[in-house]
């Protein structure tokens, strides 16, 4: 074949492929996000909507009920999902032998399997229905049978870092417990665990993305506020998926083989985040930050079949702490179960730093208002493009 012939095809190969690749694009259906409702949560006056974790239970005969852990009184609350009344609340000891130390996030399992994290104490309490301590489970490695504080990953209770249940076994997300300005940091150290639940014996799952090191090596740091995973899980397909707050992928965790895959989930703001120098101060680390996109959480909606992945972009007129606007802004990124992207929609900015709530009528933005005895979440929808 001469080199103007090979030249020819290779440029016709090119289009081909390309053509196809944009015509598998066309076909994907696009959405974009509408609100609907809001729906009022009555807290009591001893509960801080701002200090709170918060679940609505996956099991079916609790659809109703929606669970708030107060970190203000160690509380644990059950609410009226349909009428947003609260049914009953505990306060859970944090000493003696039904004691869980700061209570940080839970899992419902069931009403007789409970799941409580202390992270600081770096354990996990399963609770009956009367709140009894059935069994606590250790976080940390153990030497010659004492735990090892300096080793492992610290369990985040974030609300975004969602505690998932598979097989016997319990999935955390954390950070490790190793420096920043560490190179292990970012290649060795955990961002998951998996607790099983029959020997008590903790396994680490997965590290930060690949290119977090390629960016260590430049002379480059995530700082203590980016270092928090978030987690959702697809159990038909059986993968834990993590958004890192500075990567623009996602990475799928199969949960039987243990591998991992990463795809891209970026926003159409921004991609290319700017990583803080070695030499950074503690003072200059807040301002930085606040100056700085990050992905916040994602949540898979088994109902729709989509994940949702908060990308917050800061507000530029955010001018200082009082006044009054908040420090980004949001919008909500759509990607399909096979990790296709399908739709980003912008919203309001009384929605930033939010959570989703996935009910089986539709999903929830957890929503900003000034009274601090109510928790409100709006209703949204998927509509075609």
């Amino acid at each position: 074949m001469s080199s103007c012939r090979k030249i020819l095809f290779i440029l016709i190969s090119t289009i081909l492929i390309f053509s196809c690749t944009n015509n598998n694009n066309l076909n994907i259906t696009k959405f974009k996000i509408e609100l609907i409702s809001d729906k009022l949560i009555s807290l009591d006056s001893l509960t801080d909507p701002w200090q709170t974790s918060f679940i609505l239970s996956d099991d079916t005969h609790l659809q109703n009920q929606f669970f708030v852990l107060s970190g203000i009184d160690n509380s644990l609350q059950i609410y009226d999902w349909k009428t947003g009344k609260i049914q009953s609340k505990k306060i859970l000891p944090k000493e003696g032998p039904n004691g869980v130390g700061d209570a940080g996030s839970l899992m419902v399992k069931s009403l007789d399997s409970i799941f409580v994290l202390s992270d600081f104490q770096f354990k996990l309490y399963q609770l009956d229905r009367n709140y009894n301590v059935v069994k606590s489970y250790s976080l940390l490695e153990m030497e010659g049978g004492k735990p090892s504080y300096g080793k492992g990953m610290f369990p985040a209770s974030k609300r975004f870092c969602k505690i998932g249940f598979f097989e016997n076994k319990v999935y955390l997300g954390g950070y490790p417990l190793i420096s920043a300005l560490k190179e292990d940091f970012y290649l060795k150290g955990a961002t998951s665990l998996s607790l099983n639940l029959k020997n008590n014996k903790i396994k680490y799952l997965t590290k930060f993305p690949p290119s977090y090191i390629k960016r260590f090596r430049q002379g480059k740091i995530i700082i203590s506020q980016q270092t928090y995973p978030s987690l959702t899980y697809n159990y038909a397909k059986k993968q834990m998926v993590i958004s890192h707050m500075t990567d623009e992928n996602l990475e799928a965790f199969d949960l039987s083989n243990e591998t991992s895959n990463y795809y891209f989930a970026g926003s159409n703001e921004q991609n290319n985040f700017t990583w803080a120098s070695k030499n950074i101060s503690e003072k200059e680390e807040f301002k930085y930050f606040t100056k700085q996109p990050y992905f916040s959480g994602v949540y898979y909606d088994n109902y729709r079949k989509v994940y949702y992945r908060i990308f917050e972009k800061p507000n530029p007129a955010k001018v200082d702490g009082y006044d009054g606007e908040p420090w980004t802004i949001p919008s909500i990124i759509i990607i399909n179960e096979n990790f296709e992207k399908i739709g980003e929609t912008e919203i309001p900015k009384e929605y930033s730093l939010t959570s989703i709530i996935i009910a089986k009528e539709g999903p929830y933005l957890r929503k900003y208002v000034p009274d601090e005895d109510k928790m409100v979440f709006t209703l949204f929808e998927l509509v075609k493009l």
